[in-house]
């Protein structure tokens, strides 16, 4: 990922977090999981968009901000994988 991609995830929760009137104590695991639901996207995007978020609420840990990373027990959302089937003639 570049940092125009960084920027841009963290836009949309910034986004979200605006839409929701949402403050430090509003930043519970429950909230995140909403966001999750409500995020659009393949499974895969918005994975990658809660594993950005969460990069950025470690990093708040790590700078002392927060107690702990409220992201660190939310589920990443299944994705298909792609299983190449390989025939062979016989």
């Amino acid at each position: 990922l570049n940092n125009r991609n960084l920027r841009s995830f963290l836009r949309c929760f910034d986004q979200y977090v605006l839409e929701q009137k949402a403050d430090w104590a509003d930043f519970t695991p429950g909230f995140f999981l909403e966001f999750q639901n409500n995020a659009s996207g393949q499974n895969r995007t918005v994975n990658i968009k809660m594993s950005i978020i969460s990069g950025f609420f470690k990093y708040l840990v790590r700078k002392d901000v927060l107690d702990r990373n409220p992201l660190e027990d939310i589920p990443s959302r299944y994705e298909n994988r792609f299983v190449p089937f390989i025939f062979s003639a016989k």
